[in-house]
């Protein structure tokens, strides 16, 4: 009977067992080359027959959401595939996702948390327990990949999640809205970093976009057109919305002996967007929080990009707080960030 029960993973298993002897074949390059093809970004849970959280529990069915990077080459006709070899995990009902193309540097979410559309699920094993605080059990699931550009299913790539936790007492809190802004709808619970995209639609990207604060207008939350706190750097601090600047990081000061460490009086770190070099739609140019006129950055920096520094880990922006004063030598002329 426990056989027939994990029929499902079985077969997974055994395929992955013949890829993985497969892979054993290749050459050491071309097994290394394969080990860092993607980057599992993130991985959410959500039971579909269980207490409703973000837990697998003894004995639940649930599914997954799992975002991934491509660190190697383009990717075609690209096949993932979901497996564990963890006795805490029974089966997987649906385990495989397929998607047309998979560009390099690309990020992409697989799965889905409603159980009506293709997707990831698996379910807990009915032997898992929990161990005594304030240790808390652990689930391994692990992915590979192949594509028309791979002979046999890549090295995975494995993470885990908590299982068996149980929240406080009451009624659990609704899910956070998920990307669509609305509640009670498949995509609840996923929270997406949002902050570089033009939310007030004037077709730049900026740090007004960044700050602008959400409003719930009929279920639905939109730009209320009002900006958040926006602090940035002075002297002492007591400017409305600054704090006091630190010297080098709070490395010595030429006060106490250390003449090269000194605060720019002018404060040109301030926050800005990395956007491609040479990008029209990613200024850094606003009128500030307190201020009238645009901004600039003093002393020689700018907030464009450098020609050598892409800076967003998913492109094509990124927001920082620094300066830059070489745009043909990141290495030379970035501030920290």
């Amino acid at each position: 009977m426990n056989l027939l029960r994990r029929s499902g993973r079985g077969v997974s298993c055994l395929a992955l067992l013949a890829a993985c002897a497969a892979a054993a074949l290749l050459p050491a390059a071309a097994r290394a080359a394969e080990a860092g093809m993607f980057t599992i970004q993130e991985i959410a849970y959500r039971d579909i027959d269980g207490d409703g959280d973000a837990f697998p529990d003894t004995g639940e069915t649930g599914r997954l959401v799992v975002t991934v990077r491509n660190d190697g080459p383009s990717l075609t006709n690209v096949r993932f595939v979901l497996f564990s070899s963890d006795p805490d995990v029974d089966c997987f009902t649906s385990g495989t996702v397929t998607v047309a193309s998979f560009p390099e540097g690309a990020t992409l979410r697989l799965g889905d948390p409603d159980p009506s559309l293709p997707g990831l699920t698996f379910r807990t094993s009915d032997a898992l327990e929990a161990p005594a605080p304030p240790e808390v059990a652990a689930i391994e699931l692990c992915l590979a990949v192949n594509a028309a550009e791979i002979a046999v299913l890549s090295v995975p790539r494995c993470t885990t999640l908590a299982a068996d936790v149980d929240l406080p007492p009451g009624d659990p809190p609704p899910p956070v809205r998920g990307p669509d802004g609305i509640a009670g709808t498949g995509d609840d619970g996923i929270v997406e970093e949002t902050f570089d995209i033009d939310k007030d639609g004037d077709g730049i990207f900026s740090v007004d976009d960044t700050f602008l604060q959400p409003e719930e207008v009929g279920g639905e939350f939109i730009h209320s057109g009002i900006s958040g706190l926006y602090l940035r750097a002075s002297g002492d601090g007591s400017v409305t919305n600054t704090f006091a600047g630190v010297a080098c990081g709070g490395f010595l000061t030429p006060e106490e002996g250390n003449p090269g460490c000194d605060l720019d009086p002018d404060f040109p770190l301030d926050w800005h967007f990395h956007c491609p070099y040479g990008a029209t739609d990613c200024p850094n140019s606003e009128v500030l929080p307190g201020d009238t006129v645009p901004r600039v950055c003093v002393g020689g920096c700018s907030y464009d990009t450098p020609i050598d520094d892409i800076g967003a880990l998913s492109p094509p922006n990124a927001l920082h707080m620094g300066a830059h004063f070489d745009l043909l030598n990141a290495m030379a002329g970035n501030t920290t960030h």
